[in-house]
């Protein structure tokens, strides 16, 4: 088992394993592969720059929205093209119209602290 960046002869089968794992692909990012000896793709790997906003708690709707402008013009800034959330059910469909998008189906996000 190799594991190297991927190749754009790589793409049918990282799709194929997304598709069988529910999860949206994006393009952006350095995709990583680890190859068996037939040369199959068998896990695959996104790098990327993410803005992760975690808590967004607020009082005011004026609030909000002037917090929401200053995270997005410094993301904007960094050249940083991607910012997640964890959003409460209640509160999807104002994130909706902010222009976000449910990106887990059935998985339940995850983190590792090295601190």
């Amino acid at each position: 088992m190799k594991v190297r960046q991927a190749t754009q002869e790589d793409w049918e089968q990282i799709v194929k394993l997304a598709n069988e794992s529910e999860i949206l692909l994006t393009k952006e990012g350095t995709y990583l592969v680890a190859v068996n000896d037939n040369g199959n793709v068998r896990a695959f790997a996104n790098m990327r720059g993410v803005i992760m906003i975690e808590p967004f708690v607020s009082a005011s709707p004026q609030a909000s929205d002037k917090l929401w402008k200053h995270i997005s013009t410094e993301a904007m800034q960094k050249n940083i093209k991607i910012i997640r959330c964890f959003v409460k059910e209640n509160n999807v469909n104002l994130f909706t119209k902010l222009g976000f998008y449910k990106i887990f189906k059935k998985l339940i996000p995850m983190e590792i602290n090295f601190y």
